[in-house]
């Protein structure tokens, strides 16, 4: 079959028939794709997403350390001024 002819067998079918051809000739692929990757994917996300908790967990404890740090600079400074 060559390509003239799909492309005559195409035209002669109702518009319907078309939209329905063009519609599903979209969905397969994505469908595909949901099917076969989906699953990993959705791991995938959830462990990136427990790995960002982490780090922001590892990002809260530094700022309050940076907090607390010039009061442990005045409490080093009165240690050295008593020494």
């Amino acid at each position: 079959m060559e390509l003239e002819d799909i492309v005559d067998k195409y035209r002669s079918t109702r518009l319907l028939t078309r939209g329905l051809l063009i519609v599903f000739g979209g969905v397969i692929p994505a469908l595909y794709l949901w099917l076969n990757y989906g699953e990993d994917l959705d791991l995938r996300k959830s462990q990136v997403e427990a790995q960002v908790n982490e780090e922001r967990g590892k990002f809260e404890e530094a700022r309050q350390k940076t907090a607390e740090l010039p009061a442990l600079l005045s409490k080093l400074n009165g240690i050295e001024d008593e020494l």
